[in-house]
């Protein structure tokens, strides 16, 4: 979890010089990472339950 938030927190660093390329970058990245969040929650919760 931290490891992939390191790699997202780089991407959006890395390409801090040229603004509107990064901010659509930042907010791409960004509306990735939660819906990974969520399938990853979602998954956990299904594990839970089925046991």
């Amino acid at each position: 979890m931290f490891f992939i938030r390191k790699i997202l927190f780089r991407k959006t660093s890395y390409s801090r010089k040229t603004p509107f390329k990064s901010l659509f970058q930042t907010s791409f990245y960004k509306i990735e990472y939660y819906t990974f969040l969520k399938d990853f929650y979602s998954e956990l919760n299904n594990k839970t339950t089925n046991q």
